[in-house]
């Protein structure tokens, strides 16, 4: 994630995420809508039940359906403990294919025998 001081917005979430006691976990994937949830399960698991805070950061071609962030959202948003803090944000780039987009998650606050 770069953040950028001028900002402010990014800079606040990114100040957020960052002040959290415990471990930070990221990860960076690429896939299509139909897919992002069972990824996200496979690849993050159980650590996010113990995540403090999170944010998630899409990278989408121009063409790609915003409508469909916000079904992201609303699919993902059940696999994470009610309380926590969130960021969502979208960003384009036009490297990406169409039907696929990038994301970006980072997970603070994770307690050491939490991050299995």
């Amino acid at each position: 994630m770069l953040i950028d001081k001028n900002e402010e917005e990014d800079y606040a979430d990114y100040t957020f995420m960052m002040r959290r006691e415990g471990y930070y976990i990221g990860y960076y994937g690429r896939t299509t809508p139909n897919q992002f949830e069972n990824e996200i399960r496979k690849k993050l698991g159980n650590i996010l039940n113990n995540a403090q805070a999170f944010s998630i950061d899409f990278y989408v071609n121009e063409n790609f359906d915003l409508s469909l962030i916000t079904t992201l959202y609303d699919r993902i948003d059940p696999l994470f403990p009610r309380g926590i803090s969130g960021f969502y944000n979208t960003h384009f780039d036009m490297s990406i294919v169409d039907d696929f987009f990038e994301y970006e998650i980072l997970l603070s606050g994770i307690e050491k025998n939490n991050l299995q």
